[in-house]
């Protein structure tokens, strides 16, 4: 495969629809790349879009996650989870009186240009989008688009892509 020179950003849409309130559901990116070749995909900046109403958090402690994984063989998202490469989580709180109200900014720009190498190196198959609500009334949506190079990998290079997925921790 001859290399690829990417050194403008690319755009992906994903978007996922939780299958039932607080239900871990995913929906794929597909690339049509093979998971054999040897790129990757180089993520610079991720916009997350949702819609926030009081009847989607219409109590305390009513939670979305939301991100990106490398693996939908996954039953439970968070930091601690090696397949997320981005977690997020909207929690509602209510301090004293409820029927209070707030305006909400999107989209929620996740910016990881200033990591070492630029952004979060990903195989760019599989790639998922995720969304699991908690304690939540109803099922929630979530889009994204996803700002990527794509980069040629040498065989050492696609090791480091492949050692990257491995976490240590507690």
């Amino acid at each position: 495969m001859p290399e690829v020179k990417d050194i403008y950003p690319n755009q992906a849409y994903l978007k996922v629809e939780e299958s039932a309130a607080n239900t871990l559901t995913f929906d794929q990116l597909l690339t049509g790349i093979s998971i054999h070749e040897k790129v990757a995909y180089l993520i610079s900046r991720i916009d997350y879009w949702m819609s926030v109403s009081a009847a989607s958090f219409a109590a305390s402690n009513d939670i979305v996650h939301f991100g990106i994984s490398v693996s939908d063989q996954i039953t439970s998202v968070g930091p601690e989870q090696n397949a997320c490469v981005d977690v997020n989580r909207l929690q509602r709180t209510d301090f004293g009186a409820a029927a209070s109200g707030f305006l909400t900014h999107l989209p929620w720009v996740k910016n990881f240009s200033e990591l070492p190498g630029g952004g979060l190196l990903v195989p760019p198959n599989p790639l998922f989008v995720f969304v699991q609500g908690e304690n939540a009334p109803n099922a929630f949506t979530i889009e994204a688009r996803m700002f990527y190079t794509v980069k040629s990998l040498k065989t050492e290079d696609f090791w480091e892509l492949v050692e990257i997925r491995r976490m240590i921790g507690t």
